[in-house]
């Protein structure tokens, strides 16, 4: 079985990616000091179970082939993956570029597997590639309760690509940020082979599974992040986010967000995470929906103050030493002292 410490192979990274943090099923009962929807996470686990599944019948001989496309950053590579492992699958990774030629060689080589495709739009101008995808998706099972057999040829266009036969019975999993180009015909005959599903996520999903995540803590070089800090993080993330009318993240958070905190939190930035997070959403050019996205309004700046107002009454009740008191106010809100004494006045004028 073809198994992956990271994309490149080279081992494992520092910290928990996206992929890692993704649990193999949600479970919407997951106790945490964050709150979120039972119901949106209930949800999305019905729409990660259809990828299992299709996955599962690539794998198990059902179908030939599974064509899944949706925004980045949402686990699709994780949970095909996952699953394929968890059915101890013989597979392939292949990403970034698949010509023609390069992909008869692997299906040449790795004759019975599942061969994973990820990252590689470039396959859909490619006739070439389209046409080894046509012949490698379609054909007859050999025996009863036995996989579709299927011959894929290549006649050859120099000295250097001689012809070649393959006898092939594996499966093709297409993994892709963009839809199928069907203005092709040769596009379209390839989508009549494989079967298509989008893993779109609703905003409240998005933010239900974000916070789930978050209520399991996060650890990054030896820093391990409580679901009480990691729940800041993701509602500062949110906000920030909200403000700039950008769809939610989830790349965003383990990616960005947490990183920020912990390398502010071990003294090696010098500025505060919140800032960070700021620079990296203000950078991100908002995206164009094609479809209607839910976007929450951000709290009031009354609700901001009640909530600073709650962080000053908790800091006085944890510390009496003054430096101690702007140390925790800027570690939790990222703003000068100036803020503290103005919500320190009211607090205590109370």
């Amino acid at each position: 079985m073809t198994t992956r410490m990271n994309r490149n192979g080279t081992g494992p990274r520092q910290h928990a990616t996206l992929a890692q943090l993704l649990p193999a099923e949600l479970d919407p009962n997951q106790p945490g000091p964050a709150q979120f929807s039972n119901k949106h996470l209930e949800a999305l686990e019905k729409k990660l179970q259809l990828v299992r599944t299709f996955t599962r019948a690539v794998a198990e001989h059902f179908m030939t082939g599974f064509f899944l496309w949706g925004s980045g950053g949402i686990g699709k590579t994780h949970t095909v993956t996952r699953e394929l492992a968890a059915l101890e699958a013989n597979y392939k990774v292949w990403n970034s570029r698949v010509t023609g030629w390069g992909l008869i060689n692997n299906l040449e080589k790795y004759p019975s597997h599942v061969h994973l495709i990820e990252d590689a739009e470039s396959m859909y101008r490619d006739p070439r590639a389209i046409g080894v995808l046509r012949s490698a998706l379609d054909g007859q099972r050999g025996e009863a309760g036995g996989p579709i057999e299927r011959w894929v040829t290549w006649s050859g266009d120099s000295a250097a690509k001689k012809p070649k036969e393959v006898f092939f019975s594996g499966g093709i999993i297409i993994l892709s940020n963009s839809e199928l180009p069907s203005h092709k015909p040769e596009v379209q005959a390839l989508k009549t082979r494989l079967k298509t599903l989008q893993l779109a996520m609703t905003d409240e999903e998005l933010r239900a599974l974000m916070r789930s995540v978050s209520s399991k803590g996060f650890v990054l070089n030896g820093y391990s992040m409580t679901p009480e800090q990691c729940g800041e993080v993701c509602a500062c993330v949110e906000e920030e986010l909200h403000a700039m009318r950008s769809p939610l993240s989830m790349r965003l958070l383990i990616d960005g967000g947490f990183p920020a905190f912990v390398q502010h939190a071990m003294g090696n930035s010098g500025v505060h995470w919140r800032d960070v997070i700021r620079a990296i959403v203000r950078e991100q050019s908002p995206q164009v929906f094609t479809r209607p996205v839910t976007v929450h309004k951000p709290p009031s700046r009354a609700e901001r103050k009640a909530e600073h107002q709650q962080i000053v009454r908790e800091i006085l009740a944890q510390a009496k030493d003054f430096k101690e008191q702007l140390r925790l106010w800027r570690e939790r809100t990222g703003l000068e002292q100036s803020a503290f004494y103005a919500r320190k006045a009211e607090v205590e004028g109370a």
